[in-house]
Parts: C-alpha cells; sequence; structure tokens
C-alpha cells in the first residue's frame, strides 16, 4: 500500500473511531469557564428512612439543593449519639439529632452547631399497653416497672433527666437494652412493662397494638414539664468555619424542602416513596402532619422563618442536662446553636414554592388517602405550645 493510500486509511479510522466515541461518550466534556463543580454533601438522618425525613428527600428530588450548586446523598443513621460523632469526624456533613443530646455531646467536646430548628416541641415518649397497666398516669407511676430501650438512642440517653425532673428514682426502674426491633414484641409478650420511643418513629407500634386489640398509649415527656427543643438540623463547628456559603446554600435548599413539605405533604410523601418505597404505611404517612404541628411558633415563623430558635428555650434545654446529667463541662449557650443561616430572603423561598402547585390529593392516590381518619384532624395547625399526648392518641 502507498503511503497516499496509508494516509487516506489512517484518516478514515480516526475518523470512524471518534464518532463512535462520540456516541459512547468517550469524550471530556468541557467545563464552561467560571462553573464550578457541585459540592458533595452527605446528609445522615439520625435513624432509619421514615414518613417524617420527607422533606430531605424534597430537597433532593426537587433540585433545591442542586439549585444551590449541591449534590446530596441521604443516608440512614443510628442515633443522635453517633450521627454527631459522624459530623466531629466528617463522615457526615450534616444531620438531624436531638437537641438535648446535643448538648450532652458538647460537654464531652463534640463542637456541632444547631442551625435550623425542625422540631420546636419534643416527640420523646414512653409507650405501654393500657390494659396490662391502667395504673400508669404519670412518671412516679414507672417506678418498679421495666423499661426495654436502645442503648443509642438519644430518648435513652436523656430519659435520667425526664425522670429526675420528676422526682422518679430511677435506680427503681429496671432499664433492659435491646434493638429496635425487639422493643414492641417485648412489650406485648409482657416480657417488658413499657419502651421509650418517638411520638412519630413508634407511632407504626399504636397500629400494630390496635390490630391485636390493643390500646398501645404513649406518655409524652412534653405533657410532664419537659420543655426541651426537639430535633434540630446542625453541621459541625469546623464546617461552619472552613465554608460558611456551603452551609448557608445547604440551609437554603433544606428550608424549600420543608416548606414544600408543610405546603404539599400528600406530594411530599409521595416522592418519599420514590427513595423509600418500604414506608408506604398509614403511620409514616401520618408523621408528617404530626410533625407540621411541631414547626417554629407561628408568630416566629411569619418574622424569622421556619427553624428559628430563641434563647431562652436553649438555656433551659442546657440547664435540665447540666442539672440532671450531672455535666463536669457546661456548654455556652451561644455554642450550642446560631440562627445566621436560617435564609434572610425566605418570604421569597416560601412563595417560590408555593408557586409548584402539585397534584391534588386526589389525583396522587385516586381517591381520599388511605389513612384519612378521624385522630388525624387534629394535625391542621401548628401548636403555640407543648403537644398533649390525648392531642393525638
Amino acid at each position: 500500500m502507498s503511503a497516499e493510500k496509508r494516509r487516506i486509511a489512517y484518516g478514515i479510522i480516526l475518523v470512524a473511531v471518534f464518532i463512535v466515541g462520540f456516541a459512547l461518550g468517550w469524550y471530556v466534556k468541557p467545563v464552561p469557564t467560571g462553573v464550578k463543580p457541585p459540592d458533595k454533601v452527605v446528609f445522615g438522618l439520625s435513624w432509619i428512612p421514615l414518613g417524617y425525613h420527607a422533606f430531605t428527600y424534597v430537597a433532593l428530588d426537587k433540585g433545591f439543593w442542586a439549585d444551590e450548586n449541591i449534590q446530596a446523598e441521604i443516608i440512614r443513621g443510628y442515633g443522635s449519639s453517633e450521627v454527631l460523632k459522624a459530623l466531629r469526624s466528617g463522615g457526615i456533613h450534616i444531620s438531624e439529632f436531638d437537641s438535648s443530646t446535643l448538648v450532652l455531646a458538647r460537654s464531652q467536646g463534640i463542637n456541632v452547631k444547631a442551625t435550623f430548628m425542625w422540631r420546636d416541641t419534643s416527640v420523646f415518649g414512653l409507650w405501654y399497653v393500657k390494659e396490662f397497666h391502667p395504673e400508669i398516669k404519670g412518671p412516679k407511676d414507672l417506678e418498679g416497672l421495666s423499661i426495654a430501650t436502645v442503648a443509642g438512642g438519644s430518648d435513652t440517653a436523656t430519659f435520667p433527666a425526664f425522670l429526675a425532673l420528676n422526682g422518679v428514682d430511677m435506680n427503681k426502674i429496671k432499664m433492659v437494652y435491646v434493638t429496635e426491633a425487639v422493643k414492641f414484641p417485648m412489650v406485648m409478650e409482657k416480657k417488658a412493662d413499657a419502651f421509650l420511643g418517638y411520638l412519630t418513629s413508634a407511632l407504626p407500634y399504636k397500629f400494630a397494638a390496635k390490630d391485636k386489640g390493643y390500646d398501645l398509649e404513649c406518655m409524652l415527656w412534653a405533657d410532664f414539664g419537659f420543655e426541651a427543643y426537639g430535633q434540630t438540623v446542625g453541621v459541625s463547628d469546623e464546617l461552619i468555619k472552613q465554608n460558611p456559603d456551603l452551609v448557608a446554600r445547604l440551609m437554603r435548599g433544606l428550608y424549600k424542602g420543608l416548606y414544600y413539605t408543610i405546603k404539599y405533604p400528600d406530594s411530599a410523601f409521595q416522592i418519599m416513596l420514590k427513595y423509600q418505597p418500604q414506608v408506604n404505611t398509614t403511620a409514616d404517612r401520618a408523621t408528617i402532619d404530626i410533625d407540621n404541628t411541631l414547626r417554629t411558633p407561628i408568630e416566629n415563623a411569619e418574622k424569622y422563618g421556619y427553624g428559628y430558635m430563641v434563647q431562652d428555650r436553649w438555656t433551659w434545654t442546657r440547664d435540665l442536662m447540666v442539672k440532671y446529667m450531672n455535666l463536669t463541662v457546661v456548654p455556652e449557650v451561644s455554642d450550642l446553636y446560631t440562627n445566621e443561616f436560617i435564609p434572610k430572603d425566605f418570604k421569597d423561598l416560601e412563595n417560590s414554592v408555593a408557586t409548584m402547585k402539585p397534584a391534588s390529593a386526589a389525583a396522587i392516590y385516586g381517591s381520599a388517602p388511605r389513612w384519612s381518619s378521624t385522630w388525624l384532624t387534629t394535625y391542621s395547625k401548628p401548636l403555640e405550645k407543648p403537644l398533649s399526648g390525648e392531642a393525638f392518641l
């Protein structure tokens, strides 16, 4: 073959390789000048994904974080104590966790700060079968009983403070440390008298007990003087120091996810199911409605935005843990939280979400949602005071 023919053959081969490579994506896409690659962020849930986590999946699915140039991933957690440690180590970047447990963590040198109050009221509860223990009316009635709980849970860590607040001798209570999966069966089989569980995450057990003909009651701590803040969202002090812009963008995307969930709970639940189809239960959907009563008191929400925190509540939360948990290192209240990253333009963010107008519940489900029941009608407005367990259960 002549040199000229070889050049033509090589040229044809190169053109063919280029065409095939382009079709298969074998080329490097140019990055536009001045465009920064997205920040990769891991959002750590404090527990397994449940219905009330819908707002995080909404932020992911609707592109609220992507709009802030954030590539987010959501992973499960193993209790507030563990996710706080993971925030310190950098294993996750942002998480939701219990406020009382944050006080304990700060006293132990785990420097994490709350940046957004997700639940203004604590949902810690103690569950028991009414038919087995009709005598239980308040915390003092727990003396002499056995209580099942998970060792790493935030409610477990805070339980001694709740008991002391109500004058209960913890030495007169038998704590049984088990896995989450066996707490409820132990109570139903009378191997334990009660178990600790959030009002929201333990709600499926109430439905299961009802199916067996029993009334599973929840003693909500907030009904007995426990005025600590509830579940909050936060990041490490280090991330705030090193990349405050990222924290601000994270909060903007999360704020829109939360507001969408408040405004369109049916649609938010369907988004959640796209990522976590196993949460398709009556109880999981109900937790969204419960959570929507636990938000920032409306007067603060209208003035400062959802998630706004006040010093008095954080002081109460801190002082409770210091007094009853015998903390030797007392965290400064100012180290526990900051309102710096609650979006200043929250009204604009809310308006942008409100105009989305997703399909109605009837269009989404084809009929009335199957979880509709008379006991859910109480969830229509944000509460201005701590919850009453009777209002829900």
